[in-house]
């Protein structure tokens, strides 16, 4: 299989179909996020991805891995999470 530089893949993702992005949640109103923090926290075994400590789902804020400034059709993909 040919390497694809990872700006093309990403470019490629990003042309999805403008229904999708219609459909996707918003993560701002998304009503299930205490659900989400609390598979974030459990997978990532209660540390944070940037300082190594241990935290609590009272404390956490979500990161998104590819900003949701350029790439909002991410926003909700729990593989684009920390």
């Amino acid at each position: 299989m040919e390497n694809i530089p990872c700006q093309l893949l990403i470019l490629s993702i990003l042309k999805l179909s403008k229904d999708y992005q219609q459909i996707r949640p918003k993560y701002n109103k998304y009503p299930q996020k205490n659900d989400l923090k609390q598979a974030l926290l459990t997978e990532q075994g209660y540390i944070c991805c940037y300082c190594l400590r241990r935290i609590e789902i009272g404390s956490i804020r979500i990161e998104h891995w590819l900003p949701t400034s350029k790439f909002n059709v991410f926003e909700t993909n729990y593989n684009n999470l920390l």
